[in-house]
């Protein structure tokens, strides 16, 4: 049975015409992605989502490879504080 307090997260990639999913998933702790970036920010050839917490979450679709960055806001600093 799964935990509550973890949120499990796929990915899909467009070839051009067609969609697939990714066998990458990753699963870690819950904290919805940010209303106000939903949309994902590409950088060094990763789409990034900014997470409410701050963390981050990264996926290559070239190595369908995806990770967690973890951020180290000081106490009560979040990203609705930065991005307000």
């Amino acid at each position: 049975m799964a935990k509550t307090d973890q949120t499990k997260y796929g990915f899909e990639i467009n070839a051009g015409d067609s969609w697939t999913y990714s066998k990458t998933t990753l699963t870690c702790h819950t904290s919805n992605l940010d209303d106000r970036m939903k949309n994902h920010v590409y950088l060094n050839g990763s789409l990034h989502w900014l997470r409410n917490d701050g963390s981050i979450i990264a996926f290559n679709p070239e190595t369908e490879q995806a990770r967690l960055i973890q951020t180290d806001f000081p106490r009560g600093l979040t990203s609705r504080t930065l991005f307000a």
